[in-house]
């Protein structure tokens, strides 16, 4: 709710969001992009273990960090 990049930025990251920006190919138009980081693991004490949340691990945000994804 507001037009201002700082005060978009702060409140991204009040939310634990990573803020960067982009630009479009002529260099204008700055926009925000956000990343969150949160473990994939559960822990299940039926299974007195941690296990992973497949529809997690299958999606292509898993990999964001792999080249060409």
């Amino acid at each position: 709710m507001t037009d201002c990049p700082e005060t978009a930025q702060a409140a991204a990251e009040k939310c634990g969001l990573e803020v960067s920006w982009g630009s479009d190919h002529l260099g204008k138009e700055m926009y925000m992009k956000t990343k969150f980081y949160v473990s994939a693991f559960e822990y299940a004490p039926s299974l007195d273990r941690n296990i992973i949340y497949s529809s997690i691990a299958d999606h292509h945000m898993w990999f964001d960090s792999w080249p060409g994804v």
